[in-house]
């Protein structure tokens, strides 16, 4: 919702599995009047026959979480997010590859992939779409892998904006089609 409140001309679909989730950000899209340019989906991303698309960029957070790692994620983690949302069932680039054939089939040529990734496959997450695109990886502030930006086109122009002090870097593209998937 940051984004959309950030960029008056951009429009978004935001799918989450979770309806309690969904409800939340509607009441935040509410709250700060965003409710005439986003359309909200109760969706399961994995399991799902989408409706092709040409989406401009898409935002992800997707579960990336083995439960093997339960046991040492921090209780206060746990005691906050939904399980839903942080822990894969099958295997941890199943949410990856699923979001490769998506971006690959419902975007345009200039589009823009933003995935967070767990620290220790990042370089997995860049293998899978590096086959195809120009891939990036950004760190967070503790310099930990956690981002990939992905783009079609050959000149990668992935920007880091919400890292360089709160500060938007302004590109010459106005995106329309925002697609968030959490």
């Amino acid at each position: 919702l940051t984004l959309l409140n950030e960029r008056k001309e951009w429009k978004f679909d935001a799918w989450d599995i979770s309806a309690g989730a969904l409800e939340v950000a509607k009441k935040n899209a509410e709250k700060y009047d965003l409710t005439d340019r986003i359309h909200f989906s109760n969706i399961n991303f994995l399991n799902n026959d989408f409706q092709e698309n040409d989406y401009d960029i898409i935002v992800s957070n997707p579960p990336y979480i083995s439960k093997d790692e339960l046991k040492d994620i921090d209780q206060r983690v746990i005691a906050f997010e939904p399980h839903l949302a942080l822990f894969v069932n099958d295997h941890v680039m199943e949410f990856y590859e699923a979001l490769y054939h998506f971006f690959e089939s419902n975007t345009n040529e200039n589009a823009q992939l933003w995935m967070e990734t767990h620290q220790d496959y990042c370089e997995d997450v860049l293998r899978i779409f590096s086959q195809k695109f120009s891939s990036k990886k950004i760190e967070d502030f503790s310099q930990n892998p956690r981002f990939v930006c992905v783009t079609k086109s050959k000149l990668l122009f992935c920007f880091a904006f919400f890292l360089i002090k709160n500060k938007p870097i302004e590109t010459e593209a106005v995106s329309k089609n925002i697609l968030v998937n959490t």
